[in-house]
C-alpha cells in the first residue's frame, strides 16, 4: 500500500473509538506497519482516551445511575471482592470429608491393612520405626 497524508488526530480519534492498527490502515488505505511505525505516540494516547472514558463511563453507571450489576462488577475488580467462597483447607478439611462419607482417616487406625502390608513384606513401618528408635 502507497503511503498516504495520515491526519495524526485522527488517528487518536480513531484509537480513542477503540480502533486497531490495522482497521486506522484500513481507514486511510495505508499499511498497518505505517501506523505503528509512524503513529504509535497518536495510537496510544487515544487508546489512554478510551480507557478514561470507559472508566468513567463505568463509575457514573455504577455511582450516579445507581447500576447494581455495574456496582457489583466494580466491586470485583477494583476492590478485589468475590462471590465465591473458598474453603480453608487447614480448618473445613475434615468436615467436608466428612460430608463427602469419609468419616475417619484410615492411615489413623492401628493394625491398618497398610501397616498389615508392610509387615506381610517383612518392611518396617514408620511408626514402628520411630518407636524403636
Amino acid at each position: 500500500m502507497k503511503k498516504k497524508n495520515v491526519d495524526p488526530d485522527k488517528v487518536r480519534m480513531l484509537a480513542s473509538f477503540g480502533c486497531k492498527y490495522i482497521d486506522i490502515g484500513k481507514y486511510f488505505e495505508v499499511g498497518e506497519a505505517y501506523i505503528r511505525k509512524d503513529f504509535k505516540e497518536q495510537y496510544e494516547s487515544g487508546r489512554e482516551d478510551m480507557k478514561f472514558k470507559l472508566r468513567r463511563a463505568m463509575w457514573t453507571s455504577a455511582m450516579e445511575n445507581n447500576s447494581i450489576a455495574m456496582q457489583i462488577f466494580m466491586a470485583k475488580n477494583y476492590l478485589g471482592m468475590s462471590d465465591k467462597t473458598a474453603v480453608d483447607m487447614t480448618t473445613n478439611l475434615q468436615s467436608v470429608l466428612q460430608e463427602c462419607g469419609f468419616e475417619e482417616n484410615p492411615l489413623d487406625k492401628e493394625n491398618n491393612k497398610q501397616e498389615k502390608a508392610m509387615e506381610d513384606f517383612g518392611l518396617q513401618s514408620d511408626s514402628t520405626a520411630v518407636g524403636s528408635a
